[in-house]
Order: C-alpha cells, then structure tokens, then sequence
C-alpha cells in the first residue's frame, strides 16, 4: 500500500473521535466552533473566494502541480493569493482561492491552521444545479461528467445556517502531515524488523569471520612462503576491519539504508550483509537505476553500486561493496 493512502486511512479512521476548533469566517464576522476533526482548520466563506476550473488533462501528472500554480497566478485577482485545490477526473482541478493577506489580518490564526473554502464541505455531483445554503447566502454548483465546473455564489441575509461540523477532504498540507507520522511510524517498525533479522545474520557472519582467522593464524608459515608477508598482513587488516564493522552498532547505517531508498521504493524483499559486500532486493514498479546509484553512494557511502531491474515481477536488484575501511566511509559512527 502507498504510503499516502496509507495515510489517508489513519485520518479517515480518526474522524467522529475528535472534537476541535474551528473558526468561520465570513464577510462581516468571524464566528468560533468545533468539528469533528483532530486538527484546528480555518472555514471560508463562499463569499469571499473566487473559483476557477482548470483542465489540465494535456499536462503530464508530475508536472500538474507546477502548471497550476503558474495559472492560480495568472488568474487570481489578488497579489498575495491563497488557493485550495479538489483534483478531480483526469487532470481537472476546481480552484477555490481567495485574499491571503487580507485573510491573516483578519484572522492571524488562518496562517497557522488549514484554511478551508466551505465549498468543500457539501461538494458532491449530487448538488448540481441546487442552491445549497452557505454563509451569508447560498451557492450553485454546477457538475458535468462528474466534474465541478461552476461554483457560483448569491448574497441572501435570510439564508440557513449549514453543518459545519463535518470533515472536508483532504487537502495536500494534511496529506504531507499525515504522511510524516506515518512514515515515523512505518520507520520504527521497518528498524525493528532488521534488528531482529539482522541479528542472526550478523552472529552467522562473526562466526564465519572468526573461523577464517583461526584457518589463517594456522596457515601463516604457508602463506608466508606462498605470498608476500605485507600482502597477508593488509588482507588479516582487512578482516578485521570488517569484523569491527559489523560487530558494532550499525543502527545508524540501516537508518541511512533507509534514508537513501528512492520514493518508488515500496518494500524490501531481500537482504544480505556479509562481510565487504551488501546485496539487496527491493520492489520498486517504476524504478530509476541512477537514483539509486546516486543515493546509495551518497548517503550510504556504498561503493561499486550495481543494479539490476525485473520489470516482470516490479523489483530491482542492488549489489554494492562496503568500504574495507568499515565505519568511518559509511558515516557512522567511528570505533
């Protein structure tokens, strides 16, 4: 699962639990309440947005965002603009927005918390051509092919007052938040896991590094007649250092593993430490080889990084080589 739905779902699951504050906010006064919801959120007016239907269906997806920030600015008719953004459709963006300058010295609150069009709370394609009651008058929404591509506002002083108490959908601020504690979470757990598998592994490896020196300490005067006596003692160093690699804490290395994963990066299938080389699977749909290259040379301090995709099955096979000189080229910590 991705961790953006994956974060849509813990939010979902949080609403009718929590209770907090609100303000609304329209044209001639500003009024506090409760919703159910967990975060305080700022409700505006109709009245005092200007709405616009965007259709970029022709924009490729990755670029959509920066192609609608361009066009809220050429549209809007205010220097310092705030917008709120529904995607709906192939590429079709209903864009609420409204005087954010004016807003924060009305409400100094709006530039903390969330604003949110009160559109937003009763936007369904079951509305469409009904005059639904909004603050200080009501509002028209008019849909096609599932789409909103009208919202229109009229001024009536005798009009009902909506439930503001219900949840809007998320917006791209609460979905960021929602994703950091998530992926805080799904971080503890990932490290907690290789903790454990790694454990055994690591005992297995010190096991076969303490057999090979005892096989060296007994070959030594053979060794000695077969190959130059510097060669053999680099190589004895090289062992060493290894096993003073793994033996150590290296919690701060699967962090930077970790840290240094691609967003595509969905899930770890295989790992291997042994001593001077690290091999890994990792399920990735849309992988890209230099990334990881770039990442785990980088960050981690790997060497030789090679990788292999399997596009069939959605998975990217990595090979590396660790320093010989152990922690201090991995940028953990230094024994």
């Amino acid at each position: 699962m991705k961790l953006r739905q994956f974060a849509e779902r813990i939010a979902q699951s949080t609403q009718g639990r929590f209770n907090a504050r609100q303000w609304l906010v329209g044209y001639s006064a500003i009024n506090v309440d409760h919703y159910n919801g967990i975060k305080p959120r700022v409700v505006l007016s109709r009245r005092l947005c200007v709405f616009r239907s965007f259709d970029l269906s022709v924009t490729p997806a990755r670029l959509r965002s920066d192609a609608l920030k361009n066009k809220v600015q050429v549209h809007a008719p205010f220097d310092d603009v705030g917008f709120s953004v529904c995607w709906q459709g192939e590429g079709r963006a209903a864009v609420w927005m409204w005087d954010k300058a004016a807003l924060i010295a009305k409400l100094p609150e709006a530039a903390k918390y969330p604003v949110i069009p009160e559109s937003l709370l009763w936007l369904s394609p079951q509305h469409s051509g009904e005059q639904i009651p909004a603050m200080e008058g009501h509002e028209t929404q008019v849909w096609q092919e599932g789409t909103l591509r009208e919202s229109r506002y009229s001024y009536s002083d005798d009009a009902p007052q909506p439930d503001y108490r219900r949840s809007a959908p998320m917006q791209a601020e609460e979905i960021r938040w929602w994703s950091h504690v998530s992926a805080g979470g799904v971080a503890a757990l990932m490290l907690m896991v290789l903790a454990i598998q790694l454990g055994g592994m690591l005992r297995i490896t010190l096991d076969s590094i303490d057999q090979q020196e005892a096989l060296n300490a007994g070959s030594e005067a053979v060794a000695s007649q077969r190959f130059d006596r510097g060669l053999a003692q680099r190589q004895q160093a090289k062992v060493l250092a290894q096993k003073t690699h793994l033996a150590s804490d290296s919690s701060a290395f699967f962090q930077r593993l970790i840290t240094a994963m691609p967003e595509s990066a969905e899930q770890w299938r295989e790992l291997t430490l042994q001593p001077g080389a690290l091999t890994m699977v990792v399920k990735d749909a849309a992988p890209d080889p230099r990334l990881y290259v770039e990442r785990l040379e980088r960050v981690v301090g790997l060497k030789s990084v090679a990788v292999e995709m399997d596009l069939t099955f959605g998975q990217v096979s990595l090979r590396a080589e660790i320093p010989s000189d152990g922690m201090r080229n991995l940028g953990v910590k230094e024994q």
